[in-house]
């Protein structure tokens, strides 16, 4: 029994190769492999669409320099276009846009520009819990710090922007294709935007070639910035910063120091001084105070401040404590005429300072 229908589908894999074969759309391999399309284009669906077609909303096949995961026009399910998926003949795998192997040659230059080989390409955000590069040091080599020319003076010359994506570069248009089903009839149809255009911040990559070229990649037709990179110049940069910073709170403390030095000095100097300090307001208009230092070593039985008219009128006196060597009165006269008056400082019956001092209206 068991011979019979092994035999029976036997007879049945070869009429779907007879039938088949002529359009080249299916075929068995004796080796083992099954080929879809081997002559001419076809393509392999999932699922059920909503049109007379049929054709499911998801579908594979060889297109465009690797195997495409789509979703065909015809299924009438919406959001079709090509690149959900994509992987190249060369191994990389692109997200939302066809995958671009770069240039795989060894000297990585091809017009003067530089490319990268990406494994992976996004049209679109990307989110993750963590990112993680390899930085153990025993898998690298030539390590060098970095010179001055990787700190601040690189970072005060980057312009930092705000910007927006063009609307055609972040769509995912549907190309030419092989078959007629998957062309869209709409501009609406041909363009479905996956990413929403919202405002971005960063840096242009032509501006920072100038700056920092090893920062900047080619891919394909556009220049690209490896953020990830930028921030060990960054960290260099907050480095000399706080170098910067710390040999400045120093200088300040010093000259805070020199200026505490000076500041007491001079006092010093005014305190072996015996003098009318200040008056303050001057000229004034109801009273003003009058401050005075009579120096240490002086000795003396009586100390006072007289305040006299041009004419040597003695209009008022105040008396100084004895034990005090510096102090301020107060001088708010009644009934006198406006003008400029005398203030002496007597120590002992002998003028030791005076100043003018002015009452005005």
């Amino acid at each position: 029994m068991n011979s019979v229908k092994l035999f029976i589908f036997c007879i049945l894999v070869l009429g779907i190769q007879i039938s088949n074969a002529q359009i080249g759309a299916f075929r068995v391999k004796t080796g083992g492999a099954i080929n879809i399309g081997y002559t001419n284009y076809r393509y392999l669906t999932f699922g059920q669409g909503l049109t007379p077609n049929n054709d499911g909303p998801w579908a594979l096949e060889e297109f465009d320099e690797g195997m495409n995961f789509w979703r065909p026009y015809s299924s009438g399910m919406g959001f079709s276009g090509n690149y959900f998926l994509h992987i190249h003949n060369l191994g990389h795998v692109g997200i939302g846009q066809k995958a671009n192997p770069g240039f795989q040659k060894s000297y990585g230059f091809l017009g003067g520009k530089k490319t990268q080989n990406f494994k992976l390409q996004v049209n679109g955000n990307v989110v993750a819990h963590d990112y993680f590069t390899y930085s153990d040091s025993n898998v690298k080599k030539d390590i060098m710090p970095l010179d001055m020319s990787y700190g601040l003076s690189a970072i005060n010359q980057l312009k930092p922007v705000k910007y927006k994506y063009k609307d055609n570069f972040i769509s995912t248009e549907i190309p030419d294709s092989k078959d007629q089903n998957k062309m869209a009839t709409s501009n609406e149809q041909k363009s479905q935007n996956f990413v929403e255009n919202s405002t971005r911040f960063g840096l242009l990559a032509q501006e920072l070639k100038t700056v920092l070229p090893d920062m900047v990649s080619q891919v394909g037709e556009f220049e690209t910035i490896n953020y990830v990179s930028l921030v060990p110049v960054l960290i260099k940069g907050i480095q000399e910063q706080s170098k910067l910073i710390e040999d400045q709170d120093r200088k300040i403390q010093i000259l805070r120091e020199e200026i505490e030095n000076l500041k007491g000095s001079n006092i010093a100097m005014e305190m072996n001084m015996t003098k009318i300090y200040q008056i303050a307001p001057n000229p004034f208009k109801d009273k003003t105070y009058i401050a005075y230092i009579i120096e240490e070593k002086l000795n003396f039985n009586d100390a006072k401040i007289e305040i006299r008219d041009i004419q040597s009128k003695l209009i008022a006196s105040f008396d100084l404590p004895a034990k005090q060597r510096y102090g301020k009165i107060e001088f708010a006269p009644k009934s006198v005429n406006l003008g400029s008056y005398i203030c002496t400082l007597r120590i002992d019956g002998q003028i030791k300072d005076s100043k003018i001092i002015l009452l005005e209206n």
